[in-house]
């Protein structure tokens, strides 16, 4: 929702987008579309990032108290979808 909000601060500034600024949002909202400049967003994977927190948090929640927990690295593939703002 921040890219949307800077699409109508910077044409209210009159800066053309994208020959000046290029505006992209990391959400992936499908609103980006229907902007009357449709914005550039990242997709991300919602539904394997909601699975990975799961169990991440089931893991903790059934180990041991007294073991130290190191941090957990995963790499999801995202989807670039262009539009006008880029």
């Amino acid at each position: 929702m921040h890219g949307i909000g800077a699409i109508r601060y910077l044409k209210e500034a009159g800066i053309k987008i994208p020959d000046q600024v290029k505006v992209m949002s990391l959400t992936g909202h499908s609103i980006g579309g229907m902007l009357e400049t449709a914005m550039t967003s990242v997709e991300l994977p919602s539904q394997e990032i909601g699975e990975l927190i799961t169990r991440n948090i089931v893991h903790d929640i059934e180990s041991p108290k007294n073991i130290k927990k190191k941090p957990v690295h995963h790499e999801l593939g995202v989807t670039l979808i262009e539009r006008e703002t880029t």
